[in-house]
């Protein structure tokens, strides 16, 4: 959650951003040349459906606050990710 507008363009790739909108999660999916606005003060989550390249930028300073039921979708994915890296670490002889 930042307290500036978030701006973002996507280059190339494929990209669903979640959004709390009204009380409500709402699911945008994004492409390449589509512009991305989130408004001050909402929450926002992206996932990356295949490998992307984006800007991203703010119309004020940039302050990052988590919104807690993002942010526990965040630390299963950073989660999962650490696994897997171990995983294939040890089986490198």
């Amino acid at each position: 959650v930042h307290r500036s507008t978030q701006y973002d363009v996507v280059f190339s790739g494929h990209a669903r951003v979640t959004t709390r909108e009204g009380g409500k999660d709402v699911v945008r999916e994004y492409y390449p040349g589509d512009f991305i606005l989130i408004p001050p003060n909402t929450p926002h989550l992206f996932q990356f459906l295949e490998e992307t390249v984006m800007a991203e930028w703010w119309d004020g300073s940039f302050e990052a606050r988590f919104y807690k039921p993002y942010r526990k979708v965040v630390d299963e994915a950073m989660e999962a990710m650490r696994r897997k890296g171990s995983a294939l670490q040890g089986g490198i002889r």
